[in-house]
């Protein structure tokens, strides 16, 4: 009895290397392609998402052999794979107009801006498709509500990081009107809380219809002054960027939604010992507001083509 006990255990314990054994090789192959599990809920089951891997056929080839993919009432298996560096070289195909657009509006080369976003993505394995520049806070990568404004954060954090290809100098604008327009309407609806009618009737309100010599030599269509002066933007394009951004962030996200509301910050003068928006400035921004319709400029290639 002690001695067939003994086989008995040693049977276990050959039995138990064995399996050791098998289950040693195989993790290697299901890390090689960096499987993540997410436990969804207790009845829906897993989530398995292959974020990056090498060779599809490979992939193909784990995924058959482990049978991951499966379905039944108590338990909903899915399998989400990715091909990462595939898919991020498509979006940047697929935005290659916007790249293209906001690396003229800061004044940097496209192609440094194209190499800078390859190598920044070969640090991630995974990423949210409107944050091409993988932009973080504390490790985390942000999130943003459409492309532009993670192209924008990004554009902003690369001057930052990489000073040496900051350009300021100044192109003045010689161009029409309506492209003014256009970038005041594509930009609205980029930072989606600021009013393009309110915005546009600020900006012509200020430039005299955006045809004052000096809103034209400092590409600043909203009168904004430094020491006195008009501050003077590189481009029209970074001048329309920076007054949208300014209203959106300065005014609407403070409830400052109003042409009332606005002036009484923007433009306020002291009427009968009550401060208040300028009656003059109302009156002028009002007078154009009945000009200026709705938003037709939330296309890009629409804007890009007013611009002759």
């Amino acid at each position: 009895m002690k001695s067939d006990s003994s086989s008995f255990i040693k049977t276990i314990l050959r039995n138990a290397i064995i399996f050791m054994l098998i289950i040693s090789f195989s993790v290697p192959l299901v890390n090689f392609f960096d499987i993540k599990l997410k436990n969804q809920n207790e009845n829906i089951g897993q989530e398995i998402i292959f974020y990056k891997y090498n060779d599809i056929n490979k992939m193909e080839t784990l995924k058959n052999s482990y049978n991951l993919e499966h379905s039944s009432k108590e338990k909903d298996c899915k399998i989400n794979y990715i091909e990462s560096e595939n898919k991020y070289s498509s979006l940047l195909e697929k935005y290659a107009d916007k790249i293209q657009f906001y690396s003229k509006t800061f004044k940097v080369d496209y192609n440094i801006i194209l190499n800078d976003l390859i190598k920044r993505s070969e640090s991630y394995q995974k990423f949210d498709s409107n944050n091409l520049g993988f932009i973080s806070t504390n490790d985390v990568l942000n999130t943003y509500d459409n492309v532009d404004l993670g192209l924008i954060a990004y554009f902003e954090d690369f001057l930052k990081s990489n000073p040496q290809y900051i350009d300021n100098s100044i192109s003045i604008y010689n161009g029409n009107v309506e492209y003014i327009q256009g970038l005041i309407g594509y930009f609205a609806n980029v930072y989606g809380n600021v009013d393009y009618n309110t915005a546009v009737s600020i900006g012509a309100a200020e430039t005299g219809a955006f045809l004052t010599s000096g809103a034209r030599k400092t590409n600043n269509i909203y009168g904004g002054l430094v020491n006195g002066r008009l501050k003077s933007y590189k481009n029209i394009e970074y001048g329309v960027l920076s007054y949208i951004k300014l209203l959106s962030t300065k005014y609407y996200s403070e409830g400052l939604d109003t042409i009332e509301k606005i002036g009484y910050v923007y433009c306020p003068s002291i009427e009968n010992g009550i401060k208040k928006a300028s009656s003059h400035w109302l009156n002028l921004v009002y007078s154009y507001k009945e000009k200026y319709g709705d938003n037709i400029y939330q296309d890009l290639n629409y804007v890009l083509s007013l611009n002759i």
